[in-house]
């Protein structure tokens, strides 16, 4: 059974953690979590693709896509999303004719 003095600080501690909830939601001093996802791919590795190359080729420079499309089978996407204290999304869409690649949308580096 609590006694009166501890029911008093339960009920001030459930208070305080509403406030400080209600108020911005963030605790001070709390760090954002680090999340990266998919491939982090490095620019000079994509600098080296260029059009005519190989599925196997790209493969062997890149590794796997992290979407290989089900129903277009001719397309291969590298995705990298990093959430936190510094945000950067980037995308890299291959086109493949065959197994020849026809088109680059670099959506990761400056060129």
């Amino acid at each position: 059974m609590m006694t009166p003095s501890k029911c008093k600080l339960f009920l001030l501690c459930v208070l305080g953690a509403s406030v400080a909830n209600g108020c911005g939601g963030q605790f001070p001093l709390a760090q954002p979590l680090e999340i990266e996802q998919g491939n982090l791919l490095e620019e000079e590795d994509i600098e080296q693709i260029t059009v005519g190359m190989s599925r196997n080729q790209v493969r062997q420079r890149l590794g796997t896509p992290v979407l290989e499309h089900a129903f277009e089978d001719d397309r291969w996407d590298y995705l990298y999303e990093r959430r936190g204290s510094q945000e950067a999304r980037k995308r890299l869409t291959l086109h493949f004719d065959g197994d020849e690649l026809v088109e680059i949308e670099d959506h990761w580096t400056s060129r």
